[in-house]
């Protein structure tokens, strides 16, 4: 049976507003944020909840804890109820290549069924600071900022204690990421739990395969428009000392972690493995700048467009690859041509009409800016 939660759904039918009244919490957290409070998305608007809304506005709870919006950070009071948003505390990996640094959270004293003092930290190369300060005095809340430089940094959406170089991508990559980004606008619940399954599995099977396992999502996962009857597509990354010569089916590592993700997933998930890349191989055409070996190619093909698995055991050899950009740059450009083939598949322009009739049943249209990025995307030969 459907959640039914979420905006377009009356508060009398509403899930979790008939659990909060029913339970009456004093404070409350959850992903997404009630509507109208740290929920704006830049050309869409708000995207919170109002059955949220509704019941923190018409309640005893003092304290909202949301997230969701990372740029829609901060401290806001309303009706008696402190909402906070801290920003993302782990690192993220922006659609375009950039990385938006994390480490973000709020410290939050209370005393006596009330909010008496919030603070507002980072923690950074192992040392926590403190960003800001909210007091209340007579009854109105003060900001007092205490690190300019990083909170200025916030304000500006930029990275203060890490440095990133941005990610030059080729047209076609660019622009399939900014189609991914709006479809990703609105991701749903079955997404979420097929990324957190993921997640888990991953790091469970690292132990009985006593390496290194990683996944990249493709198709529906990927744009996070999954349904319950779809099956999850995946390349999968591991770390082996053994040369496949190009048939990985073959390698006794994968066949081990194939049969180990049969053995999880049977009862949960129908999948795929559309590839497997051996991630020493690519350290090792990295170091010697191997500009024709075809698993580098792969691998930044799937890390340009891809959703990461897992992503601590991949984001070395990311890291590697970005410390020389030019290198990146090129192996990019070699891969284009293949690229414009895959674009222009048939079942590939099928999954576009897919992912658009999702969004039609629940009220969403494409907005025309869209739907002419899609055309030009599929449109390969003309960029």
């Amino acid at each position: 049976m459907q959640y039914k939660a979420g905006i377009g759904v009356n508060d009398r039918q509403n899930e979790m507003y008939n659990y909060f009244k029913a339970v009456k919490p004093d404070i409350i957290a959850t992903h997404q944020p009630p509507h109208g409070i740290h929920d704006r998305i830049s050309f869409k608007g708000p995207s919170g909840s109002p059955a949220l809304r509704t019941y923190c506005n018409n309640s005893s709870a003092f304290l909202c804890l949301t997230g969701h919006i990372h740029n829609e950070w901060g401290f806001e009071e309303n009706e008696g109820t402190i909402f906070l948003n801290p920003s993302n505390f782990g690192d993220v990996v922006k659609l375009n290549g950039d990385i938006a640094e994390g480490g973000f959270f709020y410290s939050v004293e209370i005393d006596g069924g009330r909010v008496t003092g919030v603070i507002m930290k980072k923690l950074a190369a192992g040392r926590i600071y403190d960003i800001t300060e909210y007091k209340n005095n007579s009854g109105k809340w003060i900001e007092c900022i205490i690190d300019e430089n990083r909170y200025d940094a916030l304000r500006g959406n930029r990275n203060y204690d890490i440095t990133a170089r941005r990610v030059s991508h080729i047209p076609e990559i660019k622009l399939f990421n900014d189609i991914k980004q709006f479809f990703k606008l609105f991701q749903t619940q079955e997404t979420d739990e097929r990324v957190d399954a993921l997640e888990q599995v991953a790091r469970s099977l690292e132990s009985r395969l006593g390496d290194d396992i990683a996944m990249d999502l493709v198709g529906s996962a990927n744009v996070g428009l999954s349904q319950p009857s779809s099956d999850i597509d995946f390349v999968l990354y591991l770390r082996c000392g053994y040369e496949c010569q190009g048939d990985y089916k073959k390698c006794p590592n994968f066949v081990m972690a194939e049969n180990l993700l049969k053995e999880t997933l049977k009862d949960v998930y129908r999948f795929e493995i559309i590839d497997c890349v051996n991630l020493a191989t690519v350290e090792k055409g990295i170091r010697e700048k191997d500009y024709e070996n075809e698993e580098i190619q792969r691998f930044v093909a799937y890390r340009s467009i891809c959703r990461p698995i897992n992503y601590r055991v991949i984001a070395p050899v990311e890291d590697m690859l970005n410390a020389d950009m030019e290198f990146r740059n090129e192996i990019e450009g070699s891969i284009r041509s293949y690229f414009r083939i895959f674009v222009t598949t048939s079942q590939h322009i099928r999954s576009f009409d897919k992912y658009e009739n999702r969004l039609r049943s629940i009220g969403i249209h494409l907005p025309e800016s869209i739907r002419k990025k899609i055309q030009k995307y599929l449109q390969g030969d003309q960029m």
